[in-house]
């Protein structure tokens, strides 16, 4: 039994010298190096400039269903989106819904809604037709410095029926920016 218990105690301080001989190796064999130079990160200034262009809202008011053609004679509104950063910027333009203006006609049922509203975007000679659906309108992106500017009409499109007579529709123009 003693001779065993020698071997066990022996068996131990091996495993154990063997440990400390492994450890002290990595250990020598490894290394860190500091640099000397100092790694700096500046961040790039995003700025996106929203001008009304046109001194005219958007007014749906005693609006009837029309055809596109007619729908495209309505009263524009114009607005450019300028990138005043230094680092290009993507965009999206979305309406934002005036829910305090619905409350005070005390009829909040009566809201012009998704695909209710037509509507024509235009940039340069290209126009874009689309129903409005509560997502972005338009999207994009602008390199610094640069600049877009978008006509949009909206109009009952000529498919709905008199069921539209009475409602009506509050929003304003709402760009967001993203580096």
């Amino acid at each position: 039994m003693k001779n065993k218990s020698h071997q066990i105690i022996i068996l131990v301080v091996m495993i154990a010298v063997a440990v400390v001989i492994i450890g002290s190796s990595f250990a020598f064999f490894s290394t860190t190096a500091n640099g000397t130079k100092d790694n700096v990160i500046k961040a790039g200034k995003l700025e996106i400039t929203y001008t009304d262009t046109t001194t005219s809202a958007i007014n749906l008011t005693t609006a009837y269903p029309v055809s596109d053609s007619d729908g495209m004679k309505g009263t524009p509104h114009t607005f450019t989106i300028k990138n005043t950063g230094n680092l290009p910027a993507n965009y999206k333009v979305s309406f934002q819904e005036n829910t305090s203006l619905y409350n005070s006609h005390n009829d909040t049922g009566k809201i012009l809604g998704v695909n209710q509203l037509k509507l024509g975007i235009t940039q340069g000679s290209s126009t874009t037709y689309k129903l409005y659906d509560k997502q972005p309108v338009i999207e994009g992106t602008l390199a610094a410095g640069a600049s877009v500017t978008y006509t949009v009409r909206l109009w009952i499109p000529s498919n709905l029926g008199n069921e539209v007579q009475g409602y009506h529709f509050h929003a304003s123009i709402k760009v967001d920016a993203t580096q």
